[in-house]
């Protein structure tokens, strides 16, 4: 049987039943304990008067940092995940009047189940209700082949170059380069689930005016026969709402992820 920690009374109620006739076959299948575990509290308890043996007195040095610390070490961190080491240990000493080095601050955080990671940004004002109205809106009246997507990226020389390396401890990550911009291009395309249905590469950055042509010449006029009455996603822009009036096609928006508080 593999190794099982057990309260204090588990361990009592398990030698009080094993010593009736009657039930003590059957408290290593109800309890989940060994028959050995049970022999060894009923000798602790004959030789000291309590399952447990009494501490040997050879116990280091206690921990600073208690357990009621590390669970407000989790609460910290649940609510402020972008905390460094110097902010934590600012923190112990308002919050408990103790100050810690920052390898006990690192092994703390440890102790409470957090590793470092990269940071994603969720929006404060994010609204669950109409996201789920929206998705609720897309699984029943739009099909894959009714959209169309469209983005705008760019890219010139300086872009390329890896986002990580390795360094010394307590040393940045750098890397002498060349850098070299060259000149820079972008690309608009226009995806649907039967690949590829509209590009334009263009040099330089796209401008409103320029990603209102290629959606208007490229995209909408090409498709007002094909895709006449369809839903198409072309963007969230209020300007669309011509174009997508003049081609027959409704015009399907993208759930904003927050919205401004209402004063």
């Amino acid at each position: 049987m593999p190794y099982v920690s057990h309260s204090l009374e588990v361990k009592e109620r398990a030698i009080a039943l094993w010593d009736d006739p009657q039930l003590c076959e059957h408290v290593i299948d109800v309890l989940g304990v060994s028959r050995a575990s049970i022999y060894r509290w009923k000798k602790n308890f004959e030789l000291y008067g309590s399952v447990l043996p009494p501490s040997s007195g050879l116990q280091g040095r206690p921990s600073i940092v208690t357990s009621d610390m590390l669970d407000d070490v989790r609460d910290l961190l649940h609510s402020r995940p972008n905390y460094y080491i110097d902010e934590i240990q600012q923190w112990f000493l308002i919050a408990h009047g103790i100050g810690i080095s920052a390898t006990t601050v690192h092994r703390s955080i440890l102790d409470a189940g957090y590793t470092y990671k990269l940071l994603r940004l969720r929006a404060r004002l994010r609204n669950t209700t109409q996201i789920n109205l929206f998705k609720s809106l897309i699984r029943h009246t739009i099909l894959s082949i009714h959209i169309m997507a469209t983005d705008e990226t760019s890219k010139d020389g300086r872009t390329f170059y890896r986002r990580r390396g390795y360094a010394q401890q307590g040393e940045a990550a750098t890397m002498q380069h060349d850098i070299d911009r060259g000149e820079r291009w972008s690309l608009l395309p226009v995806m649907s689930t039967r690949g590829y249905e509209a590009k334009r590469v263009i040099a330089g950055n796209v401008g409103t005016l320029e990603f209102n042509d290629f959606i208007l010449e490229d995209v909408v006029c090409p498709s007002r026969s094909t895709y006449k009455g369809s839903e198409i996603n072309v963007s969230a822009a209020s300007s669309y709402e011509p174009l997508a009036t003049a081609s027959k096609c409704s015009l399907v928006r993208q759930l904003p992820h927050s919205q401004k508080p209402v004063n």
